[in-house]
């Protein structure tokens, strides 16, 4: 009586949080539509259908790529935080989506351009502004290098069964886009480097 009377208390704390992290999330996203006031506790999860506005009809796109996103990274490593700045994760994204273990309908949905300051994906302020309104994400930390993501991995595997993605293959290309990130960091890193000193001739 005494084990299953621990084992009840170790339980319900957890399943708790679990109710408090669905009704986040899905809170999170009825407001998106503006449709009542932030916080918006809510019973039960919409569905798509109930998401999907006529003046913004590509929400549901936006959603299910900044879902997909949000999953894949911290659902493949330690560290939280996905860079804003410097064109390194639209770099690092390009790359990303070109692989073959990135979902056909989330490439669809992501476009790069070249433009006067590199390479950009034409989505990818959008898809952080959505993150952000969801709470899948922190807003920009003071020096706009990087945004933290704020769900816990339970909720990450959550959306993926939602967007019907394996977790494993999710949680491999989360690991590409990482490395790609590091390699387009180094890489920036590099070419900013001095490359020498100039001395004044006598």
């Amino acid at each position: 009586m005494v084990a299953e009377d621990a084992q009840t208390n170790l339980t319900e704390p957890r399943l708790m949080q679990q109710s408090r992290e669905d009704a986040t999330r899905a809170g999170a996203r009825l407001c998106l539509l503006g449709s009542v006031e932030s916080p918006c506790p809510v019973e039960a999860e919409p569905t798509r259908s109930d998401l999907v506005g006529k003046e913004q009809p590509n929400l549901p796109h936006l959603l299910d790529a900044t879902e997909f996103l949000v999953s894949c990274w911290i659902l493949s490593g330690d560290d939280e935080r996905i860079p804003t700045s410097q064109g390194i994760l639209d770099r690092a994204l390009e790359g990303a989506v070109e692989n073959e273990s990135c979902p056909s309908w989330v490439r669809d949905q992501l476009h790069f351009v070249d433009s006067r300051i590199g390479l950009q994906c034409v989505e990818l302020r959008a898809l952080f502004d959505w993150a952000q309104r969801a709470q899948l994400t922190t807003a920009p930390n003071p020096s706009y290098q990087s945004t933290q993501v704020q769900v816990s991995q339970r909720v990450a595997r959550r959306m993926l069964r939602d967007l019907d993605v394996a977790e494993g293959e999710a949680e491999n290309w989360g690991k590409l886009l990482r490395q790609l990130v590091k390699q387009e960091s180094r890489s920036l890193t590099a070419d900013t480097k001095p490359v020498g000193t100039f001395q004044t001739m006598p």
